[in-house]
């Protein structure tokens, strides 16, 4: 008897076994779209509306004591504008052929859940990294090129030791790309084609990306030049946090940067060698311009390891006494400060020159929709393939970072190792 290949059988199997919110499913690496929730904004045409304040009121009078009739000063108000946001869509596709779907779907749940778990794990796992990546470095890109060798219809590319991030090319043969001038212009260099990763060397000393694609495009990429992922652009991608941070002029979200101070974040240069005396220092600036409120201090990996050298002296580790177990160390450092308490939050995708200083609470995620498995009419989650025997998932997200408050956020750059 022929397998029936019923797709409300396994729409029903899908739904029992992957119920719930998928951001809870998401890797452990993706801490800013966990720590960021999706925000609630009014719809205005086609943007999201979000009132920001830009000027305090300055109607104050002052006077000594016995002053009497005291002539007061007209009111000078304050302002605020509508910041008009929009999410910026990431789309996530896999495909399941029709008689493995078949067989499970008709099979029960867990024939179902071992045909379909590592489809929805990897694409899960790849949205979500992709997402997470463009959270703290949406139009800024994945890396620098340091240096190029090679010829014809292969490259190597050695990336810049302060822009290398491990986790992002941890798996990433066969990834396409775009690239861009180093001043993030213009349109793809590549424009006869994508340039897809063939071969990575993750040791940090080395930082190499083996590619093949068109001779023509390649022999134009030289040093200096952006990486992002093919589709991705300084245009295409959601404003992440460090470009937010360094808006400096010219209009973002509908607000002038260049007339408006409140609308600028600051950016300390040549940070040099990691420190708590460097991350205190970030948050000094973010207070004198008003902030009073907790922040998170977003470091490398390395960075983070070079601050538990002497988190000592700023912090008395936390010890428990066990006669089985001798337990130590940390996942974060939390200390206090002038505006509160600030957390060192190690982040797998942060570039090691750079370290972001966020007041959380000005943060949030605008949009659309989350990052989740999307169902097309009928309320399936699977899509026929036109001219291919299966069946395809998708999982979609349409956000962006949004900060009402730029003034009070931080990047460090330049940071050095030696």
């Amino acid at each position: 008897m022929a397998i029936q290949n019923n797709v409300s059988t396994m729409t029903g199997n899908f739904k029992n076994i992957y119920k719930g919110p998928f951001i809870n499913k998401l890797p452990s690496s993706a801490k800013l779209m966990r720590e960021m929730p999706m925000g609630s904004a009014t719809a205005l045409g086609d943007f999201l509306a979000r009132p920001v304040e830009l000027q305090w009121e300055h109607g104050l009078t002052h006077a000594p004591p016995r002053n009497g009739r005291t002539t007061l000063l007209s009111s000078n108000a304050g302002q605020s504008q509508q910041a008009l946001v929009e999410g910026y869509q990431i789309f996530g596709r896999a495909e399941v052929d029709y008689e493995s779907m078949a067989k499970a779907s008709m099979a029960g749940e867990k024939a179902f859940m071992a045909a379909t778990k590592l489809v929805v794990q990897r694409l899960t796992k790849s949205g979500g990294k992709r997402s997470e990546l463009h959270m703290l470095h949406g139009r800024r890109g994945l890396g620098t090129i340091e240096s190029v060798s090679g010829s014809g219809t292969t490259r190597s590319w050695v990336i810049t030791s302060g822009s290398f991030i491990p986790a992002c090319w941890a798996g990433s043969k066969n990834m396409t790309l775009d690239l861009f001038a180093a001043n993030y212009t213009g349109t793809k260099v590549n424009s006869n084609a994508a340039v897809t990763i063939t071969g990575v060397n993750l040791d940090t000393a080395t930082r190499t990306l083996a590619v093949s694609g068109n001779a023509t495009d390649l022999g134009n990429i030289t040093s200096g030049m952006q990486i992002f992922a093919e589709t991705s652009s300084p245009t295409n991608d959601m404003a992440g946090i460090d470009y937010t941070i360094r808006v400096q002029s010219g209009t973002f979200w509908n607000i002038s940067a260049t007339d408006n101070e409140l609308w600028r974040g600051n950016v300390i240069s040549s940070s040099g060698s990691p420190g708590f005396a460097k991350i205190i220092g970030g948050v000094q600036r973010a207070a004198e311009l008003g902030l009073e409120d907790d922040t998170i201090a977003i470091v490398s990996p390395a960075y983070f390891t070079r601050l538990t050298d002497d988190y000592g002296s700023l912090q008395r580790f936390d010890y428990r006494y066990d006669a089985k177990k001798g337990v130590q160390g940390i996942e974060e450092i939390v200390f206090h400060g002038q505006t509160g308490l600030t957390r060192v939050m190690p982040h797998l995708f942060q570039k090691p020159e750079q370290v972001h200083i966020i007041c959380m609470s000005d943060w949030e995620r605008v949009g659309a929709a989350d990052l989740d498995f999307k169902f097309p009419e009928g309320n399936s989650p699977f899509f026929q393939v036109p001219d291919i025997a299966a069946h395809e998932l998708r999982i979609y997200g349409s956000f962006t970072p949004f900060c009402e408050a730029p003034s009070h956020q931080v990047v460090l750059t330049g940071v050095t190792y030696s």
